[in-house]
């Protein structure tokens, strides 16, 4: 799925469900949609979740078992969100934020799955530049950091 935003285009990674077929894309302005790969022809939905839970603004998001790991930088604060899906993976339950709004995450961007952690890429600085790659008034850039989070519930 790509995104436009000025002359920026980003991809943003989905996550494939185990044995069904099910991938879920992340839609950066309106959540979650699910494809159903076995059924192609069959309209995308989006997860319905409790208004409590933004699931918006997602720039990565990697499948922990039957749930979600979503990174979150197109919200204020940018936070890392564990969400919970229900046991048919049909919609999300309950989130749980991991990190947000801390100097070391910064904006956070993808990540990278190795044996039994994440490896996230935070603070690269997207939020110090404007849509036409200038550094904005006041800002300066910091050193970029290497997050490593488990990758069990």
């Amino acid at each position: 799925m790509k995104i436009r935003s000025a002359s920026l285009v980003w991809v943003l990674p989905p996550a494939l469900a185990p044995g069904d077929g099910a991938l879920f894309v992340p839609d950066y302005g309106r959540g979650i949609a699910l494809v159903d790969l076995a059924h192609p022809e069959a309209a995308k939905r989006y997860l319905p979740h409790p208004a409590a839970i933004d699931a918006r603004g997602i720039d990565g998001m990697y499948r922990i078992d039957n749930d979600l790991l979503a990174i979150q930088n197109g919200l204020e604060p940018p936070r890392i969100t564990l969400l919970r899906l229900d046991d048919t993976r049909s919609r999300i339950v309950s989130a749980r934020v991991l990190e947000q709004g801390t100097e070391r995450l910064g904006a956070p961007t993808h990540a990278a799955r190795g044996p039994g952690e994440f490896y996230i890429i935070a603070n690269v600085g997207w939020d110090k530049i404007d849509d036409q790659g200038n550094l904005k008034p006041g800002q300066s850039f910091t050193k970029p950091w290497m997050l490593k989070l488990p990758a069990s519930r």
